[in-house]
C-alpha cells in the first residue's frame, strides 16, 4: 500500500507537465517518475535538467535530461530523444553531448523514445548504431569498434518492444542504449 500511495504522488506532481510538454522532456518525467521510486532502496537519488558541464555550443553549462547520484556524487547520466526514423544529425548530437556533460563517468544512458511507423522499428535502431558507431568522439570517448554493440535484449523477459545494447567507448567507458518503441 504504501508503495502505490508514493507512485500515485508522484504521478499527481508529473501528470500535467507530462500533458503539456511536446518533447522529449515529457517522456522523460514519466520514466524519472518511475524510478524515483525504485532508486531510494540504494539511496540513490535522480534528478531532471541538472546543470553540468558544458553544452554543446560551449557557451553555457550543458542541461542533462536526468542524472543518478549515490550522496553528491554522479554516478550516471542519461541522455534522451525522441526518433521516428533515421535520423543521423539528431542521434549523433545527443550522443556526443553525453560526453560533454560529464567526462568524468564510468557509465552513460542514451534513451531513445521510438515514435515512428511500427514497421520501422528495427530498421531505425539498426541505423541509430550506425550513426552511433560513425559519430565524431573526442580521442577520450572513442567508440570502440572491436567491440562494437553487445545486444543485451536477450538478457530480458518480455522486451518486444524494446532494444537495449551496450557500446564501449575510450577507456571502458559504458554506453547502455534504450529503445522504447512507442508506436500507436
Amino acid at each position: 500500500l504504501h508503495e502505490i500511495v508514493q507512485a500515485s504522488k508522484v504521478l499527481l506532481d508529473k501528470i500535467q507537465g507530462i500533458k503539456t510538454i511536446p518533447h522529449e522532456d515529457r517522456y522523460n518525467d514519466l520514466l524519472l517518475a518511475t524510478l524515483k521510486l525504485r532508486f531510494q532502496i540504494w539511496a540513490w537519488s535522480i534528478h531532471d535538467q541538472a546543470r553540468k558541464g558544458s553544452s554543446p555550443t560551449g557557451k553555457s553549462a550543458g542541461e542533462t535530461d536526468i542524472t543518478i547520484e549515490a550522496g553528491n556524487i554522479t554516478i550516471a547520466l542519461f541522455e534522451a530523444l525522441i526518433l521516428t526514423g533515421k535520423d543521423k544529425t539528431a542521434t549523433q548530437k545527443h550522443v556526443l553531448k553525453s560526453f560533454s556533460y560529464a567526462k568524468n563517468l564510468d557509465r552513460y544512458y542514451m534513451i531513445i523514445y521510438f515514435k515512428g511507423a511500427i514497421t520501422a522499428f528495427d530498421t531505425t535502431w539498426i541505423s541509430y548504431k550506425q550513426d552511433v558507431s560513425t559519430s565524431a568522439f573526442t580521442t577520450t570517448f572513442v567508440f570502440d569498434t572491436a567491440k562494437d554493440f553487445e545486444d543485451l535484449s536477450s538478457k530480458f523477459d518480455e522486451v518486444n518492444h524494446l532494444k537495449v545494447a551496450k557500446s564501449v567507448h575510450g577507456n571502458n567507458i559504458e554506453m547502455y542504449h534504450i529503445m522504447i518503441n512507442l508506436s500507436e
